[in-house]
């Protein structure tokens, strides 16, 4: 039999993957690929919908317990900083 996949949302995108647990720079790249969002995934933070937890891309993310995802900027543009 088939193992089970786990299903969750990244700004209403389903996304099923075998893994319990993913690191979330992973999430965001599974994200990036269902095209939930426009930009590369590391100009984004990952943050539950609901608990408004927000993930450090190093930091495991357990798939039973966090389902829906939203991303949020990280606030870095292309802009370049003033020179000193």
């Amino acid at each position: 039999m088939a193992t089970d996949n786990f299903t969750f949302t990244v700004n209403d995108t389903e996304i099923e993957t075998q893994h319990e647990k993913l690191i979330a720079a992973d999430i965001l790249k599974l994200a990036e690929q269902a095209g939930a969002f426009p930009n590369k995934p590391e100009t984004y933070f990952l943050e539950t919908a609901d608990e408004k937890h927000r993930f450090k891309n190093e930091d495991w993310v357990d798939l039973q317990e966090y389902k829906e995802f939203i991303t949020v900027p990280t606030g870095k543009t292309d802009v370049a900083a003033n020179g000193q």
